[in-house]
């Protein structure tokens, strides 16, 4: 499960995001800890960048179009991840065929979801092709090939979305980079309409996002 530290330094994110910008007085008030825990949490999220270190506290930072590497990501919000890979797993039925995209926050969900009891998995995360060929070899493995990106660890583009233009699946789980009322979007135009071809593999949906997003 997520510790006490993630969950309230993404709601002070969600906080920082909502209002633009946050005082560090207001927000240990808030959260009930002491100016130092904030002003640690503030440094963690300045490192990230997602906020920006002002005097006195600190203000949102539109999102770029570029992304951490597929290695940091790997190893960012792990214990979130775990807990929302459990979850998705009691989405998922026996018998399903579900689409995988190459987000880290799902690659986490991919032991969850082949003790659910899949016939078959799409995707175009060689991660996930690899993980599934090694573990699950009962599965159906379909991978979608295209574009290999080494900074995702997938194939991407137009060739991958004409891989699974005819293909259907049961459940689509998808996550992406940034989250607003608008919709969801990703920093790279190739990431993107590969997601939503894989979105639109799924007679289901599922998004697996944090707060962070």
């Amino acid at each position: 499960m997520a510790s006490q530290a993630e969950i309230r330094r993404a709601d002070i994110l969600g906080t920082v995001r909502h209002s633009g910008h946050a005082r560090v007085d207001d927000l240990a008030e808030r959260f009930e800890v002491s100016v130092m825990t904030i002003h640690r949490d503030l440094d963690f999220l300045a490192e990230e960048g997602q906020i920006e270190r002002v005097r006195g506290g600190a203000k949102f930072v539109e999102p770029e179009f570029s992304e951490t590497n597929v290695e940091t990501r790997r190893e960012t919000n792990v214990d979130v991840k775990k807990a929302l890979a459990s979850y998705v797993a009691t989405l998922v039925s026996t018998g399903d065929i579900v689409a995988l995209d190459d987000s880290t926050t799902v690659e986490y969900c991919v032991p969850d979801v082949l003790s659910a009891g899949p016939v078959g998995i799409i995707t175009h995360s060689l991660k996930v092709l690899n993980v599934v060929s090694a573990h699950a070899p009962e599965v159906a493995l379909t991978g979608a090939g295209g574009r290999y990106c080494v900074e995702t660890d997938s194939f991407l583009g137009q060739a991958t979305c004409n891989a699974v233009e005819r293909l259907n699946a049961t459940v689509s789980i998808v996550s992406t980079t940034c989250i607003n009322a608008a919709g969801i979007y990703h920093p790279d135009e190739d990431a993107a309409i590969t997601k939503s071809a894989f979105v639109r593999l799924g007679t289901r949906k599922i998004l697996v996002s944090d707060s962070s997003k």
